[in-house]
């Protein structure tokens, strides 16, 4: 069993045995994911729900809406940084696949660099937002009142997540390793 789990590893399968980062793949693949997976289930049960609200007894709940978002964009934030890892980032490689194998590489570890540079804006943007909203005390839209900040504190913690994705890649990069994961083919 173990050795199908190898098999199957993205490549950047050589970083496995470090213990820091072998400990956080496990959370990522093991807390995270299940809990976007999670979270859109959820989404598609109260979608289910208000449909079947407002076809068989004419009501509409406004927090419903609110609920579903709040859900989809929580599952997508905690998410894009595991996908990444294992091979789902949407990335253009027309051009990249047509360099020869050191110019790829380079392009790999300049695009890795990039990653960590607009990760890094998100999570330091994503921070003063959420702290204005703190201060502030702004409340949800419908009827649940909720503090928009614990809404909005899925920003900071998604680019955190894509901070470290960035940093190991850049980490392998430099030492002359695949740096993403090759990428999935979906038909």
């Amino acid at each position: 069993m173990a050795a199908d789990q190898e098999s199957a590893a993205p490549a950047d399968a050589p970083t496995r045995g470090f213990f820091p980062i072998r400990w956080w793949e496990w959370f990522e693949d093991n807390i995270i994911l299940n809990l976007g997976a999670l979270l859109l289930g959820a989404a598609m049960l109260l979608m289910l729900f208000e449909a079947i609200s407002r076809s068989v007894a004419g009501n509409s709940y406004d927090y419903v809406e609110e609920l579903v978002r709040y859900a989809v964009v929580w599952s997508f934030f905690l998410c894009l940084a595991v996908s990444a890892r294992h091979g789902f980032h949407i990335r253009a490689d027309v051009l990249r696949d047509k360099l020869p194998p050191r110019l790829r590489h380079l392009c790999d570890v300049i695009s890795a660099i990039c990653g960590i540079l607009f990760a890094g804006f998100l999570l330091y943007a994503g921070v003063l937002q959420t702290r204005q909203l703190l201060r502030n005390g702004m409340l949800t839209e419908s009827s649940l009142d909720w503090p928009i900040w614990t809404i909005q504190v899925v920003l900071p913690i998604g680019a955190a997540m894509m901070l470290v994705f960035y940093l190991g890649a850049l980490w392998r990069g430099a030492r002359g390793l695949p740096v993403f994961a090759k990428q999935v083919e979906i038909e």
